[in-house]
């Protein structure tokens, strides 16, 4: 049966929402560039221009796969870090203009949540169905390596330590990405490969240009407003899967799909 024809775990409705409304986008002034214009002109021409979202889905596989044989990060995590219910992260660059089709545009990610938490979601497990179909074809019977991590948390803020390297089944890596529990954003902390802990690469300024997007200023919106665009060696997208547990179920505890769904929806961060 074709992922699209399950179920939502979190609402018990179809995920076929967004095959229904996918031709819907917002207007220019439901999600305006009039501030990206004034500061550059062609960034502002090129976000009104992408392609629609099925489109999306296509170059980001692609990227993702080229990054496979060259240069993806991998890491690994575990319930309350109990490596006993592991999930798996995956991170791989793209180029500074598909991280802000994918990021800022109107048929990008986050516009699927804005027409709705319902059709997000839907789009959200349609893309990870085939980015799970990419790491299949790729993942190794031996194994995925990658690092380990540990999630500590200071004064609300969070922070990852490098454990060293870690190897989890086939089995495993493809369990975690279950399309209705896994989640794609853009990478805010970068894994490194040489021992040493993530690095912060994303630039949360809330100076400068901004997205206008009545809906999520409406609801008092900070990050979301702000159209984030790297240069090219901080743009990376963040995959991360869910947890298996030892009887294979898969769960997601830290934040619920349909809890970031609304989120992102209301305010465009989560």
């Amino acid at each position: 049966m074709a992922f699209w024809h399950s179920y939502d775990r979190g609402a018990g409705e179809p995920v076929s929402a967004w095959k229904v409304q996918s031709m819907t986008k917002p207007s220019e002034a439901e999600w305006g560039f009039c501030e990206i214009a004034r500061d550059d002109p062609n960034r502002a021409r090129a976000l009104a221009s992408y392609s629609p979202a099925e489109a999306l889905i296509e170059t980001l596989g692609n990227a993702l796969g080229a990054a496979l044989v060259q240069d993806v990060r991998i890491g690994f995590d575990g319930i309350n870090n109990d490596f006993d219910a592991p999930r798996v992260m995956f991170q791989f660059p793209v180029s500074p203009a598909l991280y802000d089709w994918f990021f800022n545009s109107r048929t990008g990610y986050r516009a699927q949540y804005w027409a709705s938490p319902k059709i997000g979601n839907a789009y959200n497990s349609r893309l990870l169905a085939h980015l799970k179909s990419i790491v299949g074809t790729w993942a190794p019977a031996s194994g995925v390596a990658g690092r380990a991590l540990s999630v500590q948390h200071h004064n609300g803020h969070r922070q990852d330590i490098d454990l060293g390297r870690r190897t989890e089944s086939r089995a495993t890596v493809l369990a975690s990405l279950d399309p209705l529990l896994s989640k794609i954003w853009i990478c805010e902390r970068l894994l490194k490969d040489d021992g040493n802990s993530p690095a912060w690469i994303a630039a949360l300024s809330t100076s400068g240009p901004k997205l206008h997007v009545p809906q999520w200023i409406e609801h008092g919106a900070e990050y979301g407003l702000v159209p984030q665009f790297p240069d090219k060696r901080s743009a990376w997208l963040d995959i991360k899967g869910g947890y298996v547990l030892p009887n294979g179920n898969v769960v997601q505890p830290n934040k619920r799909p349909k809890l970031r769904a609304r989120q992102i929806h209301d305010t465009g961060w989560s």
